[in-house]
């Protein structure tokens, strides 16, 4: 269940990385000779924040919350703002406001930093390459299938919106996995 959470994760990440020049094109007349900016923003702001959140988590435990606060605070967060930023995605009427919520999507999925992604290292102090190598492959069918899953709706109903709509759907479920499943007890592994 805690690759659940990874593969949310991905299902949005990699859709973004994707599709979005093909988005900007379809939807705004941008190819991504003009878009190069827009196309850049958002992993900008991500990258900037997972600097940022890098920082969380220590002072967080200082003032008393617990490790399985901070990853279901920070889990949550970043769900619930992914799922928020792509409601209102399919509102946007001009490519800069379009940038504006995936700038904030992208910075939304810094928060798993200090969610599931370090969630890996709470299970076991031994075998943590082995949770995570496990985790992230079964993540990747979400990175492989979405592109496929998106070119398939397209072609069937051309409705950006329908997909938007339905990533948010997915990163709802995720707030519920991540409030429903996280636990930081470490879980003891069997020699081999």
């Amino acid at each position: 269940l805690q690759s659940s959470q990874h593969m949310i994760f991905n299902t949005s990440r990699y859709f973004f990385a994707d599709w979005t020049a093909i988005y900007y094109d379809e939807r705004f007349k941008r190819n991504p000779e003009t878009s190069g900016i827009l196309l850049s923003m958002p992993f900008a702001a991500g990258a900037v924040v997972q600097m940022l959140i890098s920082g969380v988590e220590g002072p967080m435990i200082k003032r008393g919350w617990t490790p399985l606060d901070v990853r279901k605070i920070m889990g949550g967060s970043g769900f619930l703002i992914t799922a928020v930023c792509l409601m209102m995605m399919t509102t946007t009427l001009s490519e800069y406001t379009f940038c504006f919520w995936l700038s904030l999507l992208e910075a939304s999925l810094a928060c798993h930093a200090c969610g599931y992604k370090a969630n890996y290292m709470d299970l076991t102090t031994r075998h943590q390459g082995i949770f995570m190598g496990t985790g992230n492959t079964i993540a990747s069918i979400c990175t492989f299938g979405m592109p496929l899953a998106v070119a398939a709706y397209l072609d069937m109903f051309h409705d950006w919106n329908g997909i938007f709509l339905a990533l948010s759907a997915l990163n709802f479920i995720g707030i519920f996995i991540n409030q429903r499943i996280t636990v930081v007890k470490e879980l003891h592994v069997a020699e081999v």
